[in-house]
């Protein structure tokens, strides 16, 4: 799912975990947060049918303070649907979301910024 108020990428908790842990973020359960080292570089490669969408480091690594950077990931879980990805602001940032509502269809072009 697109959405354009999500500040993050969210994903099924055990995929956010074992991406946290791979960018060697940790989770601070008080915050429902994911904290990451504000000179970490991680990419995270997205793969939708046969097309992979790269998610580049300046959109994963959000500074809230001096010296304090959280990762733009949170775990997400919707008990009636099955497992769900949200593509947040940082998919949106990369990747404009074009709707084919005849067509029941959505696409991704990269954005021009990047």
């Amino acid at each position: 799912m697109s959405d354009t108020v999500s500040p993050v990428i969210g994903v099924p908790v055990a995929i956010a975990e074992a991406i946290a842990k791979q960018f060697g973020a940790y989770y601070d359960a008080e915050d429902d947060t994911y904290y990451i080292n504000c000179n970490a570089k991680p990419t995270f490669v997205i793969g939708i049918g046969l097309d992979k969408y790269t998610i580049d480091s300046e959109n994963l690594v959000i500074k809230i303070r001096e010296g304090e950077c959280i990762l733009a990931l949170s775990s997400y879980h919707a008990p009636y649907w099955g497992p769900n990805w949200i593509f947040g602001i940082p998919f949106i940032r990369q990747y404009c979301n074009i709707y084919d509502v005849a067509n029941k269809r959505i696409g991704f072009s990269k954005s021009r910024q990047n």
